[in-house]
C-alpha cells in the first residue's frame, strides 16, 4: 500500500507527461474533429415511415343519407415510434427510456460496427439492466484529453436519458488523476466511483487492489454485461489485465511512431545522392521495416541490418541537415522539463533495454516482461524491484543506455536548428508540423495528428509514419517495437455504486458507439473499429497509421505492470538528465548517473527487493 510519507511526497510534486501533450495538442484536436468528421460525414438514420392509424369519420355519401364510414389514413405520430419488439422485462413505465434508446439508435445511424439488430439489442441492454439503479448518482473524474472530453460532450446526456443514472463529470489534468488514484488507494472511501486513468498506473492499481476486478465482477453480474462487450476485441490487453482478469476498460490508444516527410525520402535526386554517400538505398522507414520482413529463401527471422534502425535514422538525419537551405534532419528538445524523464520511457523501446515477451506471445499481450522491464531496464527478478544499473542486474548503464542518451541529448540536437535548446518535447512536435522543414522525427505521439492536418500545417499530405527504429546490437524480434499509451476508466474498489459505474464505462466504450466516436477522435482500442471501411478511409490522411498498426501493433508496449513507482521514478530520471546536461556529460556518463539516482531512490524509499507483482 501507499505509505504516509510516500503519499505526502506525491502531493508536493508534479509529474505530468500527458497533461503536457494535452497542452500542445488541444487546439489542433479541435481542428482535427472537424477534419475527420468531414472525411466520413454523418448518417442521421431514420425512424421509419409515419405509422398508419385507423380513423373514424362521418361523411355524406352522394345520393344517400349521411352515414358513418371507416377510412384509414396515414398520420404523423408525435414522438419516436416504438421499436418492433420490446424486450421482456420492459413495460409502460420504461417508455421515456425506450424513447431515448430509439433516438440514440437513430443518432448513431450506420456509424457502428454492429448490425441494426445487434445495435438495438446492445442499446436496449442498457435500458433494461439499469432499471434497479435509476436515480443513482455517480462521480466520474477523467483526464481532459480529446476522447474523454468528447464522451462528456456527446454521450453523457444519452447515458442519463437511457439509464436514468446521473453522472457528475470532473475534468482534470493527468497529474491530478494520479493524485486522485493515490488518494482513493489510501483513504478507501470511494469518493470517485469511476476514475479516468491510463496504462502507466496499471501496476499501481494491481499492487494496491484499488481498482475493481472487472472480470470477477462480470462473472458475478452476468446480467449487467452488454451482449457485444467482447473484451477480446479490445487490443493491448497487457495494459489493462493481470493474470487473465481485466481491471480497466481502455477506450483510446495513442501510440508512438517515427514520423517523416515522404516526398523528401522518395525524391529521385535525394535517393541518388544518399546512395553515393552511404552505400545503400534510401527508403522510407516503413519500407525498411516491411521489406526486412519479406520472405527470402533460407531466411528464418527478420534481419536487423535490413530493418529501420538507429544507424539508418542517424544517416537520414545527417543527410538532410542542410542549414544553408533551412532544412534540418530533425528537431530536438532540450529545455528543462518533465519530458526529460518520460521521453526515456518511450526511447528505451528503440534501444531495447528489456527482456523479450515469452515465446508464443507478443509484447501487446502481456502486462509484464521478465526479468528486465521497461522503462529504464529495471531488474525485477522474482517480481521484486532491484535496480536499473548493471550492479543490480539492470541494463540502463549498458552500451544501449549510453547510446540512447547520446542519441537523444547530443546527436539529435546537433542536427537541429538552435531553437532545439529552447523548446520542450511538446513544442518540438508541434513545430515539426507547423515549420515543415524537418526530415524525420524518430519519436512522435499520435496526439499531434490534428496539428499535421490542420490549417497551419506545412506537412499535410506529406507525412508518413513507421515503427520506431531499433538499436541493432540489442535487437530481438519479440521485444517492444513502439510505445502505446492506452487510457480509459477503472471503477474504484471502494465505490458504493459499482453496478451503475460498470454500466457507465461499458456504455462509453460499447461497440455500438466506438466507430462513431473514433471517426472524430481516432485512436480506437477496438479491433472491429480498426477494420471498418469508414475508419480505414482515414489511413492515408493520417500517414498510414493503420497500415503501421497492421504490421507492428502486436509489438507495441507501454509502461510495465511491475513499474509501480512510475510517477516518482519519472521525476528522478528527469532531474538526473537535467544535471547531466548542465555538467555536459556524454551518453555513457549520463546513463550511469540516471541509473545510480533511480537505484538510490528505490533503496531509500523501501522498494529494494520488495515484491510488487508476481
Amino acid at each position: 500500500m501507499v505509505e504516509e510519507e510516500e503519499y505526502e511526497d506525491i502531493l508536493r510534486r508534479k509529474y505530468s507527461r500527458r497533461a503536457a501533450i494535452s497542452k500542445g495538442a488541444a487546439a489542433g484536436a479541435i481542428v482535427g474533429v472537424g477534419i475527420v468528421a468531414g472525411l466520413v460525414g454523418y448518417y442521421a438514420g431514420s425512424l421509419g415511415a409515419p405509422a398508419a392509424v385507423t380513423k373514424t369519420q362521418t361523411v355524406t355519401v352522394t345520393g344517400t343519407a349521411a352515414q358513418t364510414v371507416t377510412k384509414t389514413q396515414t398520420v404523423t405520430v408525435t414522438g419516436t415510434a416504438a421499436p418492433p419488439t420490446v424486450p421482456a422485462g420492459l413495460g409502460p413505465e420504461d417508455e421515456p427510456y425506450i424513447k431515448a434508446a430509439e433516438e440514440f439508435i437513430a443518432w448513431i445511424g450506420d456509424d457502428t460496427v454492429l448490425t441494426p439488430s445487434q445495435l438495438r439489442e446492445e442499446v436496449y441492454h442498457f435500458v433494461k439492466a439499469s432499471k434497479p439503479f435509476r436515480g443513482t448518482e455517480i462521480i466520474n473524474m477523467y483526464e481532459a484529453l480529446p476522447g474523454a472530453v468528447w464522451e462528456e460532450q456527446n454521450l453523457a446526456k444519452w447515458f442519463e436519458r437511457i439509464t436514468g443514472i446521473k453522472v457528475r463529470w470532473e475534468a482534470m489534468s493527468n497529474y491530478e488523476t494520479i493524485l486522485k488514484s493515490y488518494e482513493d488507494a489510501k483513504t478507501k472511501t470511494g469518493i470517485y466511483d469511476v476514475l479516468g486513468t491510463d496504462q502507466d498506473m496499471h501496476g499501481f492499481y494491481i499492487l494496491n487492489k484499488s481498482a475493481l476486478n472487472l472480470s470477477a465482477f462480470m462473472r458475478d453480474h452476468p446480467d449487467l454485461t452488454p451482449p457485444y462487450f467482447d473484451v477480446d476485441d479490445i487490443w493491448a490487453k497487457g495494459t489493462y489485465s493481470y493474470k487473465g482478469d481485466i481491471y480497466a476498460i481502455h477506450g483510446q490508444a495513442p501510440w508512438i511512431d517515427t514520423m517523416y516527410r515522404r516526398s523528401w525520402l522518395t525524391d529521385p535526386k535525394n535517393k541518388e545522392d544518399f546512395k553515393k554517400k552511404y552505400g545503400y538505398d534510401l527508403k522510407t522507414p516503413l519500407e525498411y521495416y516491411i521489406e526486412a520482413r519479406k520472405y527470402k529463401t533460407g531466411k528464418t527471422k527478420p534481419e536487423v541490418e535490413d530493418d529501420w534502425t538507429i544507424t539508418k535514422c542517424e544517416d537520414i538525419i545527417e543527410f538532410f541537415t542542410r542549414p544553408e537551405e533551412n532544412r534540418w534532419g530533425t528537431l530536438g528538445c532540450l529545455r528543462p522539463g518533465d519530458h526529460l524523464g518520460w521521453l526515456g520511457d518511450w526511447l528505451d523501446d528503440c534501444f531495447q533495454f528489456c527482456s523479450p515477451a515469452p515465446y508464443g506471445t507478443y509484447p501487446a499481450e502481456v502486462s509484464t516482461l521478465d526479468p528486465i522491464i521497461t522503462p529504464w531496464g529495471c531488474n525485477t527478478d522474482k517480481g521484486a524491484l532491484w535496480g536499473t544499473s548493471q550492479a543490480e542486474g539492470g541494463t540502463l548503464d549498458t552500451d544501449a543506455g549510453a547510446k540512447m542518451y547520446d542519441f537523444w541529448l547530443h546527436y539529435v540536437p546537433e542536427h537541429s536548428p538552435p531553437k532545439a535548446r529552447e523548446i520542450d518535447a511538446v513544442e518540438a512536435w508541434t513545430a515539426w508540423g507547423v515549420d515543415g522543414n524537418y526530415a524525420v522525427c524518430p519519436v512522435m505521439p499520435h496526439h499531434f495528428f490534428p496539428v499535421f492536418v490542420g490549417p497551419e500545417s506545412k506537412v499535410k499530405g506529406d507525412f508518413e509514419t513507421a515503427p520506431l527504429p531499433v538499436y541493432e546490437p540489442w535487437f530481438h524480434p519479440l521485444k517492444p517495437r513502439g510505445y502505446v499509451d492506452p487510457s480509459g476508466y477503472i471503477i474504484s474498489a471502494y465505490s458504493k455504486n459499482k453496478e451503475a459505474a460498470f454500466l457507465l464505462i461499458t456504455f462509453l466504450n460499447s461497440k455500438a458507439i466506438d466507430l462513431k466516436k473514433n471517426l472524430e477522435i481516432g485512436m480506437t482500442m477496438r479491433l472491429s473499429t480498426m477494420k471498418h471501411p469508414k475508419y480505414r478511409a482515414t489511413d492515408d490522411t493520417f500517414g498510414k497509421y493503420l497500415t503501421v498498426f497492421d504490421v507492428s501493433g502486436k509489438y507495441l508496449y507501454g509502461t510495465d505492470g511491475k513499474w509501480v513507482i512510475y510517477p516518482e521514478a519519472m521525476s528522478v530520471a528527469r532531474d538526473a538528465a537535467l544535471e547531466a546536461l548542465e555538467r555536459r556529460l556524454d551518453g555513457a556518463e549520463t546513463a550511469k548517473l540516471v541509473a545510480s539516482r533511480i537505484d538510490k531512490w528505490i533503496k531509500e524509499n523501501g522498494w529494494y527487493g520488495r515484491t510488487v507483482l508476481e
